[in-house]
């Protein structure tokens, strides 16, 4: 019987993995080796009876489902901020549908000012050039590629969740302001625009970072899965939802219910998301166990950061099963910016079918490639040939 609760009692032990370095340091009999600083053990007495101590005013089931779906809500809808551009820029640019259209009467359409300040805003048409057109829909993406190394410098200094929390703001405002910048001039749109592009710029190391910290190894892959879908659901979300508002409030309503949605969710993930499981005010103990079981515990430096090695970038780089999954990558997310960008335009000018039907046709691809992109994720953490440490491929693919 002794060895039966002694048995029972490491298995209980080693659900409980380090707590937070800087909170519990002093507590905890540790190694250090040069500069860096490895935890405990999660089978130490100690380290348990701390943990023990840990105050939950209000312990709720299933925390880590509720951080699963506003992470994937929250990156979705930021993600739609930027892809709402794409059903209005084809009313906004639309000249024909101005209250000053009168079926070819001016001379020279294309010198016509359709946006004088005494029309409303839902009324104003702007004549792009293609260039200008072209500009407003890869400048977004452009101003990504500037900001990724800053946006990722940030997370690492300040985590998942403030950093996501300043470009989900940023954005959001932005979304709000594109019918007064477009209204000033094209200038002020493509700033707008621009800023816009801090949605696409920390999508990815949000969905590691949460999948990290609050997935159990066994449901991984569904945790991955379902967040890396924000691509899918960014689309199935804005796109009905804009075309609906086109038709029926005018163009300004599509960014003005964007803004308010990301911004609503911005003040959720404020209160409710934490970066660290253990800080979570509402996660019990049981459940704290099943996140932490089997996890490698960390290795931290003297002053509290996390210390990793050096990524091996030439072996990286060299690896034809990365070259396999870029072109993977590439391809996916060919079809989804086909399918949310030059598909709804096809649709409106070509075979003029309304804004509303056009939305819903963009999504109906994009919602079975997000069923499917689930079921391989649930299939993937069921696999008994492949160990749970090894479940965490990303399932974008799909």
């Amino acid at each position: 019987m002794s060895s039966s609760s002694s048995s029972k009692s490491t298995v209980q032990l080693s659900a409980w993995e380090q707590f937070n370095h800087q909170n519990h340091r002093q507590q905890q009999p540790s190694t250090t080796v040069g500069n860096v600083f490895i935890m405990p053990s999660s089978s130490s007495p100690n380290f348990a009876r701390t943990q023990r101590h840990r105050f939950v005013p209000l312990a709720l089931p299933g925390i880590r489902y509720a951080q699963l779906v506003l992470g994937t809500l929250y990156l979705s809808i930021i993600l739609g901020c930027v892809i709402c551009f794409n059903p209005a820029i084809t009313v906004i640019m639309d000249i024909s549908s101005s209250p000053l259209f009168n079926n070819g009467s001016f001379v020279n359409q294309s010198a016509q000012d359709f946006a004088p300040s005494f029309l409303p805003l839902a009324d104003r048409r702007f004549n792009y050039t293609n260039l200008q057109k072209s500009f407003l829909l890869a400048g977004t993406f452009g101003a990504c590629l500037l900001q990724i190394l800053p946006v990722g410098y940030a997370m690492q200094i300040f985590g998942a969740k403030r950093t996501q929390l300043f470009i989900g703001i940023a954005v959001s405002l932005a979304t709000g302001l594109i019918p007064l910048a477009a209204s000033t001039n094209f200038y002020a749109l493509f700033v707008a625009r621009m800023v816009n592009g801090l949605a696409i710029t920390n999508l990815f190391p949000v969905v590691g970072a949460i999948c990290t910290n609050w997935a159990p190894l066994k449901e991984r892959g569904v945790f991955l899965a379902i967040l890396s879908g924000y691509i899918q659901l960014s689309v199935i979300i804005s796109m009905p939802i804009s075309g609906f508002l086109v038709d029926k409030f005018g163009w300004p309503s599509v960014f003005y219910v964007h803004a308010f949605i990301g911004l609503s969710l911005s003040l959720w993930w404020a209160l409710f998301y934490r970066d660290d499981p253990m800080a979570h005010p509402l996660i019990g103990h049981a459940e704290l166990a099943l996140i932490r079981h089997g996890k490698r515990p960390a290795t931290v430096a003297k002053d509290g950061t996390s210390k990793h090695s050096q990524p091996p970038y030439r072996q990286i780089f060299s690896s034809a099963s990365i070259w396999a999954i870029f072109c993977a990558v590439f391809g996916n997310f060919l079809i989804v910016q086909f399918f949310n960008t030059f598909l709804p335009m096809f649709l409106v000018s070509s075979l003029h079918y309304s804004n509303a039907e056009t939305g819903l046709l963009s999504a109906l691809p994009l919602i079975l490639q997000f069923f499917v992109k689930w079921l391989t994720g649930f299939i993937t953490d069921h696999l008994p040939s492949v160990k749970d440490i090894n479940k965490v491929e990303l399932k974008i693919n799909s």
